[in-house]
């Protein structure tokens, strides 16, 4: 499986659309918050803790976890990215994950639901 790396250089993608094309209403809230805080944070490498407790407000180091991880392949998914040569959403070794900047996905987009997960079984 070949997967883009980080090299400590920001990646950019010339020729993605300024906003993302995909249709946000199908995405979790939980999806949604993912994504805005990855597209928040996006050209720089977040790690698997910082998301734990960012987007779902966990304590790291009490939990043990593969949520981030199948979010983030449900995520790849729903944009349309494909997980064997992502362009959009990059796996960064050791690290975590890393949105691409100017991939096309605005963090400010004001059709992703604004409300707060309510239930657990939302994820």
């Amino acid at each position: 499986m070949s997967k883009r790396s980080f090299n400590g250089e920001v990646p950019t993608q010339e020729g993605m659309p300024d906003i993302i094309t995909c249709d946000v209403s199908g995405l979790s809230r939980t999806e949604s918050e993912l994504l805005r805080y990855l597209a928040a944070n996006s050209g720089r490498p977040v790690s698997r803790d910082e998301i734990l407790a960012n987007v779902w407000r966990l304590d790291p180091a009490r939990v043990s976890t593969r949520t981030v991880d199948m979010h983030i392949v449900k995520l790849r998914h729903k944009l349309g990215d494909n997980p064997q040569k992502p362009r959009r959403l990059l796996t960064v070794r050791n690290t975590g994950y890393m949105l691409i900047k100017g991939s096309g996905i605005c963090a400010k987009d004001p059709a992703w639901p604004r409300k707060r997960r309510e239930r657990v079984d939302d994820q």
